[in-house]
């Protein structure tokens, strides 16, 4: 048996095996604690390991001055070394810095791996508004239609007045046909003097012409709107005549079609 607490110095600090606390994992006590437990083992085997776990670690030099045992439950699984390392550790060890730090360290890096900082939760997208319906096509603007000319205005006019209208009459002129058909040239121009001297020439008492007074009226004034003719040899005759004066493949074929139309069969 060791001594007393006495002969030992204070301060000291021990690791204690004792199997009533911390269910015999190593913890550092102070002296006078490590010496009590030792008082309160029954067995003779359990003081002698007791004792060895005493001789294999010596006590740090600065012991923690935070007024309360290193032995609590919350510091002991970080002060003290396991047992199956203690053969191996020497007294440099208690000399250099606690390895507390460094598994805290090594703990706040695990957390840190282990749980990575979370992300705000970015804000929530507006709602999509519905699209408007589609723009009817616009309809193209209709042209204006053009502006007439502005008349002059008309000279006042007192009621009552008498107003003398002055017609401008010119005489006819007097044109030699004789000698225009001594000039004409080109056989269009003879045809049409020929006509013009057979209107002239012509009377109801010809014996040859047997111009009547419709026949020579219609000759002398000539019906301005367009003349109905509904016999086909008469149409025949003035297609093949209109074609002739032109000829040329499109004359034939007109010729060829108006054949067709006045005697189809």
């Amino acid at each position: 048996m060791e001594a007393g607490p006495s002969n030992q110095q204070d301060g000291l600090w021990y690791n204690c095996i004792r199997a009533k606390y911390n269910f015999g994992c190593p913890h550092l006590v102070s002296s006078t604690t490590w010496y009590r437990h030792l008082q309160e083992v029954s067995s003779d085997e359990e003081q002698q390991c007791i004792l060895i776990a005493k001789s294999q670690l010596h006590p740090p030099t600065n012991p923690p001055t935070d007024g309360r045992s290193r032995g609590a439950v919350g510091h002991r699984c970080n002060n003290v070394l396991p047992t199956q390392k203690q053969g191996r550790e020497d007294g440099s060890h208690w000399d250099s810095a606690d390895p507390e730090p460094h598994m805290h360290k090594r703990g706040c890096q695990q957390d840190g791996l282990e749980h990575p900082p979370q992300l705000p939760m970015p804000p929530p997208s507006p709602p999509q508004l519905p699209m408007p319906p589609p723009s009817p096509p616009q309809l193209p603007v209709p042209p204006s239609p053009p502006q007439q000319p502005i008349p002059p205005p008309s000279p006042l006019q007192l009621p009552g007045a008498n107003i003398d209208i002055i017609y401008e009459c010119r005489p006819c002129p007097d044109i030699d046909l004789d000698e225009l058909e001594c000039s004409a040239a080109f056989w269009p121009m003879s045809d049409m003097l020929s006509f013009i001297w057979a209107l002239r020439n012509a009377s109801i008492t010809d014996p040859v012409a047997k111009l009547g007074d419709k026949g020579l009226d219609r000759l002398r004034n000539p019906p301005t709107t367009p003349l109905v003719i509904d016999n086909p040899g008469v149409r025949l005759s003035i297609s093949t005549y209109l074609a002739h004066e032109h000829s040329s493949q499109a004359s034939y074929e007109r010729v060829c079609d108006s054949c067709k139309l006045n005697f189809a069969g």
